[in-house]
Formats: C-alpha cells, structure tokens, sequence
C-alpha cells in the first residue's frame, strides 16, 4: 500500500493534482488525527499514515460522526507494533468535489472506548456552515453518552500551548486545544511577560471568579524559551475562556488586542466569537491592534511565465493585515472593482496602475501593498486590455480578498469570464491545458477507478492509466452504465501483466463539451463476473441531478441482476 501511495504520487506530480499526509496516531498512541483538518482541491489525494497502536480512518457524516457512512471509504484496522519506526501503512483517499469529507477511527465502536468518542476525528474541507469544531462536538457528546471520555483504556495526553513566541508576539499557539478530562495542558510562555487567565465567554478580559490564573511569567528577550511552564488537568467537557491579563483595562491590553485562547469551544459558543468579543473590549479601551505585528499576504501577479493568473487567487486576511502583490514580466496591475462588474474600476477604489517588467528580470522589484481595514470582500483584477478582446480580466486574472459563501471566488471569476466572452475573448488563460489522470484498477488488481469522479472543462485531457489485469474504458450512459454506448468510445481491452509497471498501457479523451461522460469496464460483460455490476464505473462531470453515487447504485444494480457479488 506504501508502494502504491508513492507510485500516485510520482504520477500526479505532472499534473495539478497534490498529495496531502494525515498522520493517524503517532508514537505514543495517541488517539488523533494530525492534521485534523486537511483543505484539498479536487483531484487531490489524501495518505493517511498510520502509526503505533490499531486505527482506521472510515468515513462517516457531520450528523452523525461515529457512525460509519454508507458506500463511504474504511481503511479498515491498520495495527502498528510499539518499535515499528518505518513502513507505516498508508492509506489513500482521492478527493473528488470541494464538498467535505468527515471521517473516524471505529476503535472501540459504541463502548467508552472509543476513540471516535474521544475525539478521534478529522475533515476535508470543512465548510463555514459545517465548522470542524462543530463536528468534533458532535462526536465528544457521542463519547460523553458512552462514557468514552472517562475511560482508562488510554493515558492521558498532554497538550502543549505557546504564549507568545521568539518575536513577542501577542499569541497563543494553538489558539485552540481539544481535550478530554484527565488531559494536561501545558503553556509555555515566550518573551516579555504574559498570563494564562481563566475568563467567560461574554466578559472575555475579565478574570473569572474562582477561575485560575498563571500570574504573570517574565521572560527576558533571548531566552530559551521553556523555562517557564503553567499546567492544568482538564476536568470535563465544558469550555475553558482564556485570555492574558497584561496591560487589563488599558489601551495596552493584550486581550484587547486579541490574545485569547479556548479549551475545548462548542459550535454555539466558537472560539472566533470569544476572539471577536475580546477585540470588542479592546476597541472600548483604545486597544485597536489585534496583535503586536501585522501578518503579510503575498500574492504574485502573473509569473515567469507570464501568465495570466493571481497566485494565490484568494486570500483570508484579518483587519490590520497588510496583502502585498508582487509583479511579474508584461504589464499587469491590481485594480479594485465589484462582485457584479469585475472589469470595470470601482469608484473611489484603488490601483497599483501598471507596473511593466522585462521578460527575464527579477521578480520583486515591483511591489505594490494595501492594509485591510475590516473583513469585508474585495474584488480585484487586471486592466490590461481593458473592454477588448485582450481584457486580462476577461481571460480570468482577477482574484479575491475575504470572498464570502454567498460571493465566492468562483462565481466572482465567472463573471469575469462572461464579462470576456462578451469582448470575444476565446482564451481565458495562456496556460497549458490541464490533463486528469485516472487510474483503470492499480497494483492489487482492485475493481475501481481511481479517481471514480472527474471534473474537467471544455479542451482538457482526461488520460487513463492502466494497472494489472484486463479492463477497458468504455462510455455507456446513466441509465444502463453496463452497456456500451451507441457511438460512444472505448479503450479496447488493455491486458497488463501482475508487476508490470504502471503507466505502460494509457488510453486518453478531450473533453469536447460540459455534459456528463459515463464509463464502465466491460469485463464480464453480462455475465457474473462483470467488472461493472461489481461497481467498476467511473463519470466525468456528474450533475446535481445525476451524480455518481446514483450512477454507481445503477451499476450494483445491474449486477445484482446477474449474480456479480460487489467486490469487498
């Protein structure tokens, strides 16, 4: 399997496509996911590492997080021995769509051990309406029922917490920290002098009654920091407001400026309501930065290759945060308009103007910076070419700061592009165009298509890539996925030979329109052995309406008809 996760990897490095590590477990057993929340693009894939004691990553839903999610992926137990310190198995996931992906360890599945319970959880793209802490709450009050949080099957685990750090900056790291009781929180102070300081919710820099507090921990500049330490154990499930005291009812207060933290927040009461509630005291107070210094945002326009694109194309920055653009060859600005004209200037907005480089010179001599003054949207792009047919901004160079659920980025870009299309722009970008590789089967001879869902645009490549044994790609339709489409294609059949390296046999399609592709393998056609009814399918651009998950019940279903059991 760890083979097989290098092998995805060396083949998508060529394409758009990147493998993102999630750690399950680590070597001390501990009952958790690192990271917990992983942001991936589709076509993206996800290793799961797994490392000591017996875990799974199996996918459930945000309503119910312990419960495993039927036709969703299970890993199954991965055991890992105490002195194993290389080979770990992995197990990968292919991201399919930007909607979230939830997932648990089934360990200890409905008793009080388990780590489900405990907050063994993660997520892929977790969506504002749908918080990872949200559903890591759901999963701690699953526990709670199950009495999972009071077992003693596992130690306790420590939790470590930076206040401040080697800059002095005005901090807790993490800001957030989940725990179960008999849990240990540690924080360890950097330089200056701060405090650890229970609060409540509502009265953030205020210390709470009969609440604990660290005092305040000097720390001169230069010193090796971990010489001061503050511990506590956790005694239940409730939040724990933090905040430090420093500077308490002055414009110098570090609440005030944001220096808050939280054990253990639930979906109700979040941990950026509290931070929001702090900054508000300190606004009453003076207290208007929300940390000792601003955090910069790069974003580049164009690149060595001049092409016509904002890296990144959208940025999350908090108010007092500074974007830099940094220019790149040709002749490009950053100019401020609107969600609905994204080519026009916005009245009373700002431009960097243009700023021309030389093919072939450095980049970063040409840099233009704006500070953000609150978290509302703004929508840039470029005027060159300006009402067109070579309007930058109608070829899609736009981007976005602080885009919102209701206007996104994408829909923001969208309209740019009809915006183009109205000046006769056929090309949105210069860049190549984009090839999709999914895998026909792979080294264990598995029945499935991987990844079994593509989306790709109008002049995209999607190539196939054949593993052991013999299958086909063959179009069919949504209704009948197990037979040939009338004037439809197919890859022929493509043997390839057990230890054959992977990539010898490919077979490749552009896409000539938007409408959904079906494909199936014709292997056993018709008969109990076929590859189809055991759920071998796969769709490039499902709908809303039709989406793969039905496409693929329609497959299972044929099958059934002719005896072919689903492949385990």
């Amino acid at each position: 399997m760890f083979q097989r996760a290098l092998l995805l990897f060396s083949v998508f490095a060529a394409t758009d496509a990147f493998v993102h590590n999630v750690q399950v477990g680590d070597h001390n057993g501990d009952t958790i996911y690192t990271p917990a929340v992983t942001i991936a693009k589709p076509g993206d894939f996800v290793n799961f590492i797994f490392e000591q004691k017996n875990h799974t990553v199996t996918q459930s839903s945000f309503a119910d997080p312990c419960t495993p999610l039927q036709a969703g992926f299970n890993s199954g137990f991965q055991p890992v021995a105490a002195n194993v310190t290389s080979g770990f198995p992995v197990f990968t996931v292919p991201v399919l769509q930007k909607t979230p992906i939830w997932f648990y360890c089934a360990q200890g599945a409905g008793t009080n051990a388990s780590h489900c319970g405990k907050g063994m959880v993660g997520a892929i793209n977790p969506s504002v309406n749908a918080t990872f802490d949200a559903f890591k709450a759901k999963a701690l009050a699953i526990g709670a029922s199950l009495s999972a949080v009071n077992s003693t099957t596992t130690p306790s685990v420590e939790h470590i917490v930076m206040v401040s750090d080697g800059n002095a900056t005005l901090v807790y790291t993490p800001p957030t920290t989940y725990a179960n009781p008999g849990d240990i929180v540690t924080f360890i102070f950097g330089p200056k002098n701060h405090s650890v300081t229970q609060s409540a919710f509502d009265t953030p820099c205020s210390p709470l009654a009969n609440g604990f507090s660290s005092g305040f921990h000097p720390v001169a500049p230069g010193t090796a920091i971990g010489g001061e330490k503050f511990s506590i154990t956790v005694k239940d499930t409730n939040p724990v407001w933090l905040h430090c005291e420093q500077g308490a009812n002055t414009n110098a207060s570090h609440c005030g400026k944001g220096m808050v933290a939280v054990i253990n927040p639930t979906p109700e009461k979040t941990f950026d309501a509290f931070k929001a509630n702090a900054i508000a005291v300190g606004v009453s107070l003076g207290a208007t930065n929300a940390t000792s210094s601003p955090v910069e945002h790069i974003v580049n326009v164009s690149d060595a290759n001049a092409t016509l694109v904002y890296t990144p194309p959208i940025t999350y920055a908090d108010p007092g945060d500074i974007v830099t653009f940094i220019f790149g060859p040709k002749n490009h600005s950053v100019t401020q308009s609107s969600f609905d004209v994204p080519c026009l200037p916005l009245a009373g907005g700002f431009s960097s103007g243009f700023r021309p480089i030389a093919p072939g010179t450095a980049i970063g001599g040409e840099t233009f910076s704006i500070n953000i003054t609150d978290t509302k949207p703004i929508w840039l792009h470029c005027e060159q070419g300006a009402n067109t047919n070579a309007t930058h901004c109608g070829k899609g160079m736009v981007a976005a700061i602080n885009p919102t659920p209701q206007n996104t980025f994408d829909a923001f870009k969208a309209n740019a592009i009809a915006a183009g299309v109205a000046f006769g722009v056929t090309n949105t970008t210069t860049a190549p165009p984009v090839v999709h590789t999914v895998f026909v089967s792979d080294a264990n001879a598995t029945l499935v298509y991987t990844p079994p869902t593509t989306y790709a645009k109008i002049g995209e490549t999607v190539t196939f890539v054949f593993g052991p044994k013999n299958h086909t790609v063959t179009q069919s339709s949504f209704a009948t996925p197990c037979s040939p489409l009338a004037n439809g294609f197919t890859s022929g059949f493509r043997p390839v030979a057990p230890d054959t390296a992977i990539g010898s046999e490919m077979f490749s399609i552009t896409i000539a329109d938007n409408n959904p592709i079906w494909l199936h393998c014709e292997q056993g056609a018709n008969t109990n052995a076929s590859h189809c009814g055991k759920g071998m399918v796969a769709a490039i651009n499902p709908t809303q309406d039709k989406t793969f998950d039905a496409f693929h019940a329609n497959a299972l279903n044929a099958g059934i008809s002719l005896g072919a059991i689903p492949s385990p």
